[in-house]
């Protein structure tokens, strides 16, 4: 005979049961709830990502700044020495990586358009600077919301000519 102590306990596994059936249904494949975040977690990640994309924002520019300074002394060196020394092709190396990494931030693709070798390690050294004075002002010019397709050009051109400069090839 079914006693009423009995019932109260199917009652309760019965609630326990339900109550996991609940909270089973409440989440989803990844095992998190479906809740809504709440508004303040919204806003707050909002935020967070918003200093993101600015830190970001402001290392992209730094970057090209510091392709600005180095290719401005390997042309100052260049024309004290008449020809690149160890310390250039180190700061090539350098202005080589940073492009690597402006290129990355930029959302660039691998370049597969020719560029013109220039005709003389003087010449070379020249477009140099022009072109990574150009790529700053681009991205100066561009937010941190845009992509621009002249500064990705730039950043390819100066990628090429310090390739030419390093390993006398494009």
């Amino acid at each position: 005979m079914i006693t009423e102590s009995k019932i109260k306990g199917y009652f309760l596994i019965l609630l326990a049961v339900a109550v996991c059936a609940v909270n089973v249904a409440a989440q989803d494949a990844s095992g998190r709830r479906n809740e809504p975040l709440p508004d303040s977690i919204k806003e707050k990640m909002l935020q967070m990502k918003i200093e993101d994309e600015k830190e970001d924002f402001k290392e992209l520019v730094a970057r090209s700044e510091e392709v600005v300074k180095l290719t401005e002394e390997i042309e100052v060196s260049f024309k004290e020495h008449k020809k690149l020394t160890t310390d250039d092709k180190d700061k090539l190396s350098k202005v080589e990586d940073l492009l690597e990494k402006i290129r990355k931030e930029l959302r660039a693709d691998k370049d597969k358009e020719k560029v013109k070798a220039p005709k003389s390690i003087l010449l070379a050294i020249q477009a140099l600077r022009k072109d990574t004075v150009t790529l700053l002002d681009e991205i100066k010019k561009t937010s941190r919301h845009s992509i621009s397709v002249v500064a990705i050009q730039s950043t390819n051109t100066v990628l090429k000519i310090v390739q030419f400069l390093r390993f006398g090839k494009d």
